[in-house]
């Protein structure tokens, strides 16, 4: 989670960009933030419970490049041939934040509004709101940096450079 790693690290850092990322608070687990809208928190722990041994969720759906709004069939196969199993602690353990990473001096979200999930909209909304945060929507799925990578380039080099 770019958050935990921003409040670990803040001095080190002259810009974060929240690429259609999630922004848990101190305590709140990835599943606590995502919510129950979608049935995200029951899928992920049955599906590490059939098919994980218990501790991780397999690749395939939600993760794979349908799921993150991959439409390119070349694109998708090289997502789909890449995706790996995902630790179900990951989306379970709560986020231990100290409130560094506000320190961060360019903190900027960009919202892929193709991608339709509960947490979305509430993020970018926020977002939006806070004056210390910069932002962008833009019309793609989750994946810009497979389906555009040179967009998602130049707004990280321009983002570090502010």
């Amino acid at each position: 989670m770019i958050t935990a790693v921003a409040d670990r690290a803040p001095d080190r850092l002259r810009a974060a960009v929240y690429l259609d990322a999630s922004l848990p608070t101190q305590g709140q687990s990835m599943l606590d933030f995502m919510g129950d809208s979608q049935g995200i928190p029951d899928l992920f722990r049955s599906q590490a419970t059939e098919s994980g041994d218990g501790w991780r969720v397999p690749a395939g759906l939600p993760f794979d490049a349908a799921g993150f709004g991959g439409e390119n069939p070349d694109d998708a196969a090289w997502v789909n041939r890449r995706m790996t199993d995902h630790p179900l602690a990951a989306f379970t353990d709560p986020a231990e934040l100290t409130g560094a990473w506000e320190k961060v001096p360019v903190k900027h979200y960009i919202r892929c509004e193709g991608f339709q999930i509960a947490h979305g909209e509430p993020t970018i909304s926020h977002v939006e709101a806070d004056p210390s945060w910069t932002f962008e929507r833009w019309d793609c799925g989750h994946s810009p940096h497979v389906t555009d990578p040179e967009r998602v380039v130049e707004a990280i080099t321009r983002l570090g450079k502010a």
